[in-house]
């Protein structure tokens, strides 16, 4: 907004003024105000620069262009009723207290933006969203809704907080026994290379390294105490300390853990053997702490963090690093921690171990994601070793084996029975001696109580027993079942198929607690799921995540783990950790492309086992690594457990032809399943039916609310079962189908979805659609408009990335501010361009009055069809008034076709599918129903039948949608949208400033222009604009349609089809001819159009074509330009009075000042400080003509204010429909220009319009036969030659085969032929030449004024013939009369003053008529016409009788010719005689001449000053005397157009050929007093 400019500043009083006293076509001038203070304030600008654009050129020539408009209104014009007041364009402002739509549009806008970018954000963190979200909380400004979101932060730091204390706490205390262990196991393996070295001394040595470990594990035991204290201390301190760590743990978890690592010791390869032979002493040392199975932890070691990784994130952790024992076990083919898992018993196994896959964690960073994937993929295990009974590899392999020590009893036989009953002994030396063998012996020890355990039950029976035997024996029979495992007498493990599922009592062996129910004392060795995680994480070496801990420690209901980039052993370390207790309801793991069947199937079980009861979602969607494993337990689980699921998303995992039936059967049959997604599964890939058949099994279950099918390959048949199945069910409602239908065959083939969106108009539940990337055309939003123009529950389109088009997104549009779909405020339409074709064939144009034929073959035309016969029927009365002559053409038959019998069914117009309907659209009617009032103001007529054609936008979610739609899309697309506005709607105040606010102003108001009514809109239009160059723009852009003058509209147009401000003023035209045609029809007028189809539109050419209009078409083309002349059919009304004289005169005098030194045309063009251009003083002619009526007088005095001819034409163009006496003396205006320049202003304004009914004496015609218009002329002059003279039609000749470049013209020896007084009797092909000359006797006034009122449309020709007489001004051309009548003229004025004396000399008897005698002997006798040239002394005007008589030669042949000729000319009776009136006609050629020389007199003072000034420039050789060639020089340089050779003529007083000085000065004399009086 400039500074300074009011938004509520009102229109001007002028502009007030003007525009209700009727003047039209000023729309322009409605922001006059705007203009001159947006000028005002640049000039500031201007001289601090010094800079003066073009662009202020340009608005200071508009505001003197409008001032000028404004002052010739008050001249001209009345004041006229306040139509308009300043008021109403401060009600166009809308409540002022109310909140501006802009705003709110822009502020959606904005969380639109911010929505779109949170959703697209898929890499990001949850703590991004979180931030985004609180920015938008703060933006927001509530404060309730601040306050709760800080509490909810607060809140959940705590939590996580609290969940790490656990975990971490946890994990530091069994690292550090487990470290205590191995050092202890390290100490003990080394005694043997100790005691061989020989600088030490054996048991010194040894106890010496053993006190050195003491030490260092009491420093370990002290500082983990320390910690336990601190980390109490700080849990004491209250909320604030609690909410500084919740921060650093939530910064941590967003930060994925990158600092946070699993400390680890790194073993070397000569260590490799001790680190086997100590497994299973640290194996038992943990079980006797926990009293639970663990892995063996010889692999990783960890040692003791110095500070709790919750508490300071900066500490340094080692990054976990693959241990020397690990990767040789690697390079053996170890089976990893995972398999380690399953043998303990934590994990059932999965698979067979045949298949097995390696889940052995090797890579070195947290963020090495794709190495990880890499190692997973790239590493298959190889298979086992083979060993051999008894080798050593045998024996290394049972040392190292991992697992439960359950797994691991031997044989009872009687030597172990003895040894149970009596334990070995181990003696204080033996302790002494050697520390290895201590540990041994009570490893020893500790192994043999479970042997002792099952002793004691053979000896009762098994309900004696207790808990702890009866999970020990299930879980021996379920190591043998699961995973083959059986005791040999060799001691070592074997395999076999692994049969059943594991119990679901025993999936944790170190867990003893009653099944699902939780003990509540931990004391009894209960673990809770975090500290199993962290149990699982430490022994496995998989580094725990975060979330999972998180996750673990609060049990939320979701398990949302979405788009975490894990692998199998995170999964797999979940399950192990999974709780026993239920209340888990929804599964994400979406979006993990690492995942396999390894691990999710085993998830699916452990859910299956626990949770199934209360799981309700399961989302596995985009893991893509899942096959077919994972579909076949899904299909199974989802028949038999999972009964109570109701969201199941698979959706980018491939999904083979064998199992997708059985999938498809289990959802059909499942209860309760409402949202399925099976998008990127692969579905129509495959041939066969197999699409169809799953896709009928879908729809088949009605509880489906959600469907999604997304990147699948369907083909029409299966689009049209799936549109069968949506158009019955009642629950469904999301629909995903996008990228699924297959790619046409051929290029403009029709995407098979058609099949689909036909019948969806049967559909009323649907909420929301995705379409997007299927091909779709234009044709294809069409049947959608149709499918949800009347659908109450659609919400939600997307329709993205299809070549929809122009017309495609015009037609969402429509349907986006449908009242018709209530809810419906999104349609997603980005990336949808496409080419601009007429798909609708103008059918919802403004008026579609038109022929049609339609394919209805083709789905989208069938739609077109269906949609007219919804528009229709809401119009009311029979379809048939308004479809009309339709017929159906199959084959080769052609039949009518009633549409009024048409039904609806389900939805459904039920039209033909195949042949072509051809029908014809006339909206005649439907236009005029209430524009019977002939006399009111074209203006308003055309601005009601303007309005009942467009769509407004009325409520406000509508409103919003359409305003949001169009503020947040693309420039591009925006300007397609607001296009599709202009086209289709019609905008308020408000709409327009949301519409066009952040956007390109002057594109955007130049688009909107067609939806404003009124110059109240224009202004505020105006208003938005920030610069002089963006309202130069508006109205360069706008220019055809702010100053159309429905008024007067005649002018030549050049019209960009393409430009909405100029299509719209083609459709405004189009309309007024309508109603025009329609009162010209009433009154029982003949047609005078020029192809006889009714249309105002002459001279049409698109894209330099010509082309005519049908008379039953009414419709405007979309592109393309279109040049045309346009002549509307209005006419004066009976007593409509012209323009005082007094008025006429102020008014040239104020357009000569206005014009100044343009009175001639420049070179530029331009105005500067001496005047205006021609074309602005035009423009305002143009405007007040609307309601100005003149005289033809009045206008030729018009015409010479304008020097230029093609000024002057356009002039004429405009004006001459406002002489209320045209058709009586339009030869006093045609006489203005030459003959070729009337002829192309014949042809452009039209021959009838222009034609001389009272005077068609002395005018040729040459007539083409096959134009309409032309042939009515020649009817019209053979009616007025039968009804006053036969013989009037002079010298009649036709080329038949004309017109041709070289015409044969063949005289009619007959006359004309009698025949064609009938019009339809008239050929239509040929070349007709003729003159009209008529006696004034035989004038037959009442004839004329009959053709001029029947076909000329003047009916407010007084009907008093004596009234009429009066009025006519009889005139005669120039260029049509023969230089010797001139001659003779000339001489008569010269000798005898005036033609009335000249009368009088010449008739000596007084008998009031001349024969050939007296006329040529009188003449001769004076000298008239000689062809001897003699010396002429002048004195005063007239000839001496003594020089007359002396230049007398009654045998001069020439001038006895010359003067012959001119009898005949006069005799227009062919009688033999020249009556007064047939004299008389002399009369008429020398009020021309006079008149023409007065005009010629003044151009030359307005170009040169003086006559003397004029004569000394054209005289450049200074010869004293101007020749006809320098006399041609001159008058060119004044642009004067009129009968110049005439002029000549008469200024050559001596007949030499030359004009000297003192003749070229008697204009000055006979200039004076002109027959049209002064202007």
């Amino acid at each position: 907004m400039v500074p300074g400019l009011s938004e509520g500043a009102g229109l001007q009083d002028d502009f007030l003024y003007t525009w209700n006293a009727g003047v039209q076509g000023i729309l322009a001038a409605s922001y006059n105000s705007v203009l001159q203070e947006r000028l005002e304030w640049e000039d500031g600008l201007r001289v601090q620069t010094g800079k003066k654009r073009h662009e202020d050129l340009q608005a200071q020539m508009t505001t003197m262009r409008n001032k000028l408009a404004f002052d010739l209104t008050r001249l001209c014009l009345p004041p006229g009723p306040s139509s308009l007041r300043s008021a109403d364009f401060s009600e166009a402002d809308g409540d002022v207290q109310k909140e501006p739509l802009w705003l709110v549009v822009e502020s959606m806008c904005k969380r639109e933006a911010e929505k779109e970018k949170t959703s697209g954000d898929q890499g990001g963190s949850k703590t991004s969203s979180k931030k985004l979200a609180l920015a938008a909380t703060l933006a927001s400004g509530d404060a309730m809704q601040l306050q709760l979101t800080k509490l909810n932060m607060d809140k959940s730091r705590r939590e996580v907080a609290e969940c790490w204390d656990e975990f971490w706490t946890f994990y530091r205390e069994n690292s550090l026994q487990i470290h205590e262990v191995q050092r202890i196991a390290e100490l003990a393996s080394a005694s043997p290379r100790l005691k061989s070295s020989p600088r030490l001394k054996g048991k010194q040595a040894v106890r010496k390294r053993i006190e050195q470990e003491d030490e260092f594990l009491k420093e370990r035991r002290s500082e983990s105490l320390r910690w336990t204290d601190q980390r109490k201390e700080l849990a004491s301190r209250g909320t604030e300390h609690t909410e500084h760590t919740a921060h650093t743990e939530q910064e941590e978890q967003s930060d994925q853990m990158d600092d946070v690592v699993l400390p680890v010791q790194e073993e070397s390869e000569d260590e490799e053997e001790v680190v086997e032979s100590s497994a299973d002493f640290a194996e038992e040392m943990k079980e006797e702490d926990s009293e639970e199975d663990e892995e063996d932890v010889s692999r990783q070691t960890s040692q003791a963090p110095e500070k709790s990784p919750s508490s300071h994130r900066g500490s340094v952790w080692q990054r976990p690093q693959m241990s020397v024992a690990s990767k040789k076990d690697l390079r053996r083919g170890a089976q990893g921690p995972m398999h380690n898992l399953m043998q303990l018993g934590v994990l059932p196994s999965l698979v067979s171990q045949d298949n097995q896959k390696a889940a052995v964690r090797c890579y070195k960073g947290y963020r090495d994601v794709r190495r990880r994937h890499q190692l997973m993929e790239d590493m298959p295990p190889p298979p086992p070793p083979p060993s051999q009974p008894g080798s050593k590899n045998q024996e290394r392999q049972a040392k190292a084996r991992k697992g439960l020590a359950l797994s691991r009893l031997p044989q009872l036989t009687p030597r172990a029975e003895k040894a149970e009953s009596q334990p070995v002994p181990v003696s204080a030396r033996a302790r002494v001696r050697s520390r290895k063998a201590m540990l041994e012996a009570e490893e020893e020890q500790k192994a043999e109580e479970p042997l002792k355990a099952v002793r004691e039950l053979s000896d009762q029976p098994s309900r004696n027993w207790s808990e702890s035997m009866h999970q020990l024996i299930k879980a021996l029979e379920w190591r043998h079942r699961a995973q083959g495992s059986k005791v040999e007498p060799s001691g070592i493990l074997t395999t076999r198929e692994a049969v059943g599922d594991p119990p679901m009592l025993f999936h944790r062996p170190w867990s003893r607690g009653k099944g699902p129910q939780e003990p509540s004392d931990k004391s009894d060795g209960y673990l809770s799921p975090l500290q199993r995680y962290a149990k699982v994480c430490l022994k496995s070496g998989v580094t725990p995540q975060p979330e999972l801990v998180s996750y673990l420690g609060q049990l939320p209901p979701k398990l949302d783990f979405r788009g975490r980039g894990y692998s199998d052993e995170d999964v797999l370390t979940l399950a192990a950790s999974l709780p026993y207790s239920e209340g888990l309801e929804a599964v994400d793991f979406g979006e993990n492309n690492r995942l396999t069947d390894l691990s999710v199937c085993g998830l699916l079980r452990a859910l299956n086992e626990r949770h199934t009861s209360q799981l309700r979602s399961v989302h596995l969607d985009n893991c893509s690594d899942l096959s077919h494993g994972t579909i076949s337990l899904f299909t199974k689980l989802i028949k038999t457990s999972m009964l109570e699921l109701q969201v199941l998303d698979l959706s980018g995992i491939l999904i083979g032809k064998a199992q997708y039936p059985p999938l498809a059967e289990a959802i059909e049959s499942h209860p309760r399943l409402h949202d399925v997604g099976l998008a990127k599964t692969g579905l129509g890939f495959s041939d066969g039916p197999l699409a169809p058949t799953v896709i009928a099994s879908l729809v088949s279950n009605l509880q489906i609310q959600s469907l999604e099918l997304a990147y699948n390959h369907f083909d029409a048949a299966t689009f049209e079962v799936l549109g069968k199945g949506v158009a019955e069910s009642v629950h469904l409602k999301y629909l995903g189908l996008g990228s699924t239908a297959a790619s046409p065959d051929q290029r403009g083939a029709l995407s098979p979805m058609n099949s689909l969106l036909e019948v969806l108009a049967g559909d009323k539940h649907l909420r929301s659609l995705n379409i997007s990337n299927n091909a779709l055309d234009g044709y294809a939003a069409i049947m959608m408009e149709y499918a949800f123009q009347k659908h109450p529950s659609i919400q939600k389109i997307n329709v993205s990335s299809n070549p929809l088009g122009s017309d495609g997104l015009r037609s969402m549009l429509r349907l986006l501010a449908d009242d018709g779909c209530p809810e419906l405020d999104q349609i997603q339409f980005e990336d949808t361009g496409g080419d601009a074709h007429n798909l609708t064939m103008g059918l919802f144009d403004l008026d579609p009055s038109g022929s049609y034929s339609i394919d209805m073959s083709h789905p989208g035309q069938r739609s077109l069809v269906r949609l007219l016969l919804t528009k229709v029927s809401e119009l009311g009365g029979l379809k048939s008034s308004y479809i009309r002559n339709a017929t159906w053409a199959q084959e080769k038959e052609e039949s009518s076709y009633s549409v009024d019998s048409v039904r609806m069914k389900k939805g459904l117009w039920q039209v033909p599918t195949h042949g072509f309907l051809n029908f014809e659209v006339n909206f005649h009617e439907y236009f005029l129903r209430d524009e019977q009032d002939f006399k009111a103001f074209p203006s308003a007529v055309v601005e009601r039948m303007y309005r009942k054609r467009k769509l407004t936008m009325e409520r406000t979610r509508k409103v919003l949608a359409v305003c949001v739609k169009v503020m947040s899309s693309s420039d591009k697309l925006a300007s397609i949208l607001l296009e599709g506005l202009g086209k289709d709607f019609l905008v308020t105040a408000e709409q327009l400033t949301a519409l066009s606010h952040g956007k390109e102003t002057a594109h955007a108001m130049s688009v909107l222009l067609p939806c404003l009514a009124g110059p109240p809109l224009i202004h505020r239009a105006a208003l938005q604009t920030k610069h002089v160059s963006d309202l130069m723009a508006l109205e360069k852009g706008g220019q055809h349609l702010m100053s159309l003058n429905l008024e007067n509209p005649t002018d030549h147009y050049e019209l960009n089809m393409e430009n909405m401000a100029d299509r719209c003023a083609a459709q405004r035209l189009m309309l007024l001819n309508r109603w025009q045609a329609h009162i010209w029809k009433q009154n029982k007028l003949i047609d005078n159009s020029q192809a006889g189809n009714g249309k105002c539109f002459r001279n049409t050419q698109l894209d330099a074509r010509h082309f005519v209009w049908k008379p039953e078409e009414w419709r405007m083309f979309h592109s393309g330009e279109l040049v045309f002349d346009y002549v509307p059919l209005c006419r004066p009304q009976k007593g409509t009075e012209a323009l005082s004289e007094e008025v006429w005169h102020e008014t040239l005098e104020e357009l000569k000042r206005a014009l100044g030194t343009h009175r001639r045309k420049n070179e530029l063009d331009e105005a500067d400080e001496n005047g205006m251009s021609h074309e602005q003083v035009t423009w305002v002619l143009k405007a007040i003509s609307s309601r100005v009526w003149i005289r033809c007088h009045q206008l030729r005095s018009l015409l010479c204010v304008f020097l230029d001819r093609d000024d002057r034409a356009s002039v004429l163009t405009v004006w001459f429909m406002r002489c209320i006496d045209w058709p009586i003396n339009n030869k006093v205006c045609e006489a203005k220009f030459s003959q070729q320049a009337w002829l192309e202003l014949v042809n452009r304004l039209g021959y009838l319009n222009l034609f001389p009914y009272f005077q068609p004496e002395l005018s040729s015609h040459n007539l083409d036969l096959v134009s309409h218009e032309q042939r009515r002329v020649l009817h019209v002059l053979v009616r007025l030659s039968n009804a006053e003279h036969i013989s009037n039609i002079k010298k009649p000749k036709v080329d038949w085969n004309g017109p041709q470049a070289h015409p044969e013209f063949v005289p009619f020896t007959a006359g004309i032929p009698l025949s064609w007084e009938n019009f339809d009797a008239i050929n239509t092909q040929g070349n007709v030449e003729l003159s009209y000359a008529c006696s004034m006797e035989n004038v037959k006034l009442k004839t004329r004024r009959r053709l001029a009122a029947t076909v000329g449309g003047w009916g407010n020709l007084p009907d008093d013939q004596a009234t009429l007489a009066s009025s006519i001004n009889f005139w005669a051309t120039l260029e049509s009369v023969p230089e010797e009548v001139v001659k003779v003229i000339v001489f008569m004025i010269r000798n005898y003053s005036s033609i009335n004396s000249a009368f009088g000399k010449l008739n000596g008897d007084g008998d009031n008529s001349l024969n050939h005698k007296e006329f040529v002997s009188n003449l001769q006798r004076v000298g008239c016409c000689r062809s001897k040239k003699v010396k002429e002394q002048m004195t005063g005007f007239v000839l001496q009788d003594s020089q007359a008589l002396e230049s007398y030669d009654e045998h001069d042949s020439v001038q006895y010719e010359q003067l012959s000729s001119v009898y005949r000319f006069l005799d227009s009776s062919n009688d033999g005689e020249i009556s007064r009136k047939e004299f008389d006609a002399l009369e008429r050629i020398w009020k021309e001449l006079h008149q023409s020389m007065y005009e010629f007199k003044k151009d030359m003072e307005t170009c040169y000053g003086t006559l003397s000034s004029a004569y000394e420039t054209a005289d450049e050789d200074g010869s004293d005397a101007l020749s006809f060639e320098e006399f041609t020089i001159l008058v060119q340089a004044t642009r004067f157009d009129g009968p110049i050779k005439q002029i000549f003529l008469f200024m050559d007083m001596n007949g030499d050929d030359e004009i000297q000085k003192y003749e070229f000065e008697l204009l000055n004399d006979y200039a004076e007093d002109p027959p049209l009086g002064l202007d």
